[in-house]
C-alpha cells in the first residue's frame, strides 16, 4: 500500500531567514510523523537551500512547477533534469493557481505531466486543493473528467452520461 503524504508549498512568500525557520519546525517535528511522507515544494530559488537544509532527513522536498519543455530558450522555465539535480522528489503539477492565474489549459497540463512522468514523477497527482473555491459551481464528477483529460486518462462513458 502507498504510504499517505502530507505536502505544503509556500507559493511566492518567504526570504532565507523564514524558509530556514520553517524547515528547522519541520525538521524538529517530523520523528512525531510516522505514518505519511513529509514532502516541501519550494520556490525553484529556494530549492537550493532547502535540499541543504533537509538533505540527510526524513523530509523530502520538490518544486513547485516545472516546464513540459525538457530544454531550450525558455526563459524562466525550470526544467525536470533541472529539479532533478537538486534532489527533488516531488513536483506540483496543474494546481488551481497557475490554471487561474497563468491561464493553465488542460491540454499544457497534461505536457507538464507527461514531461514528469518521463523524468521519473508522478506518484501522487493532485486533483484539487479545495473543491468549493476549484469548482465555481461545477459538479464534482465533471471536475474529476476535466483532471482525468488533462492527464491523458481515459474517461470511462458512463461518467459523461450519467
Amino acid at each position: 500500500m502507498r504510504q499517505p503524504l502530507v505536502a505544503g508549498n509556500w507559493k511566492m512568500n518567504g526570504s532565507r531567514e523564514s524558509i530556514k525557520i520553517l524547515l528547522d519546525g519541520l525538521k524538529a517535528g517530523q520523528a512525531e510523523v510516522k505514518v505519511a511522507e513529509i514532502a516541501v515544494c519550494a520556490p525553484a530559488v529556494y530549492i537550493s537551500d532547502t535540499q541543504n537544509q533537509l538533505q540527510g532527513t526524513p523530509v523530502v522536498w520538490g518544486g513547485q512547477d516545472l516546464s513540459a519543455e525538457t530544454s531550450g530558450a525558455y526563459t524562466g522555465e525550470i526544467a525536470a533534469s533541472m529539479l532533478l539535480d537538486f534532489g527533488c522528489k516531488y513536483v506540483i503539477i496543474g494546481h488551481s493557481e497557475r490554471r487561474a492565474y497563468h491561464g493553465e489549459s488542460d491540454e499544457l497540463v497534461a505536457k507538464k505531466y507527461a514531461t514528469a512522468r518521463t523524468a521519473g514523477w508522478c506518484q501522487y497527482s493532485v486533483l484539487v486543493r479545495r473543491w468549493k473555491s476549484a469548482s465555481r459551481g461545477l459538479p464534482k464528477r465533471l471536475l474529476l473528467v476535466n483532471w482525468m483529460r488533462s492527464l491523458n486518462v481515459r474517461v470511462p462513458l458512463r461518467w459523461l452520461m450519467a
